[in-house]
């Protein structure tokens, strides 16, 4: 189809005279297919989920495709619309992180409070007043500050149901993104998650790991108090690494991860039968006592042995109650 250049003239798509005109050697050869055509069945291709990559072949022959497995290849190649070259390999991964957090977002992905230039974790994907949103950490800002979770590339939120008290608080969902409920595992950087499949309340002598943006994921962590009393918020609970001691690398978080999730694993079996080991959600990360060498992005800084996180439940007869009743939210 011709197109129009500022002056209102046809602009001619190349021919051989215009070509020889330039004074550089070109060869016309037919194309099979046209670039319409290629990207139809590119579109077709990239919906399908067992396919990694589809791309116009450069000569307009057909179209080179990826693929897993090699019965994904015969599949593919069964049900091809125009000529297809299919090659196995893996798929590409998406560059995220827990430090560029992608929708749908995580918990213990880093997000910054754009308001005030400070950085913390998000914890839980809640479902709160018929919305998805991210439970985080309180003293990390206030209501109606603007923030992003992962980098610039993602579009900014705002912060909602804040409870300086509770030192709990919410980031709304932003346009066009969602929330998920899983978390990161792993460490700092990773890019590795377990689903959330339900959450549990604590008792003195639970096991627990934590999961913060800066410093990643730490487990063999004992419960120690509840009902806890922390800066004047309550209800908090309190655990440490076991041996609880300062020693480099003993840490269970560090500046940064407030917000982040605390959780233990559990086994659950869903249906169709399938075990699996989930995450079950245990409160959110506010405090320690920065005392111990630990490593937080990629260098060491001053963490905790120690931790203070506010309760997502507190049993039926607890004088507190969790972030998840106080609020009258479901984990996603």
């Amino acid at each position: 189809m011709a197109s129009c250049t500022s002056t209102g003239r046809a602009r001619s798509p190349p021919t051989p005279r215009r070509a020889a005109r330039t004074g550089v050697p070109v060869k016309f050869l037919p194309a099979r297919y046209s670039e319409a055509e290629l990207a139809a069945e590119v579109d077709r291709l990239g919906a399908d989920s067992r396919v990694g990559t589809a791309a116009p072949q450069v000569d307009g022959s057909g179209l080179a495709v990826t693929v897993s497995t090699d019965a994904d290849r015969e599949a593919i190649l069964a049900e091809a619309r125009l000529p297809l070259s299919v090659t196995v390999e893996r798929k590409p991964d998406l560059l995220f992180n827990r430090q560029a957090d992608i929708s749908p977002y995580w918990g213990g992905a880093r997000w910054n409070n754009l308001s005030t230039g400070g950085s913390c974790s998000t914890g839980f994907s809640v479902n709160w007043a018929g919305q998805p949103r991210m439970l985080t950490a309180g003293h990390c800002g206030n209501n109606g500050q603007v923030a992003r979770i992962g980098t610039a590339t993602q579009p900014n939120t705002t912060i909602v149901a804040d409870v300086n008290a509770r030192d709990t608080q919410m980031l709304n969902r932003p346009p066009n993104r969602t929330f998920a409920g899983r978390i990161y595992t792993g460490a700092w950087n990773s890019s590795s998650s377990i689903r959330v499949g339900g959450s549990t309340v604590d008792y003195v002598g639970n096991w627990i790991c934590t999961g913060g943006s800066f410093s990643g994921e730490h487990c063999n962590a004992k419960v120690y108090a509840v009902n806890t009393s922390v800066l004047g918020m309550a209800p908090m609970t309190y655990a440490a690494k076991v041996p609880g001691t300062p020693a480099a690398g003993n840490c269970i978080a560090a500046p940064g991860d407030s917000g982040g999730p605390v959780y233990s694993h559990g086994l659950f079996v869903t249906w169709p039968l399938k075990i699996e080991i989930a995450a079950l959600a245990r409160g959110t990360i506010t405090a320690g006592y920065l005392d111990t060498p630990c490593v937080s992005l990629g260098v060491w800084k001053t963490g905790s042995y120690r931790v203070f996180y506010a309760p997502v439940r507190r049993p039926l007869f607890s004088p507190y109650v969790g972030s998840l009743t106080f609020y009258g939210a479901s984990l996603l």
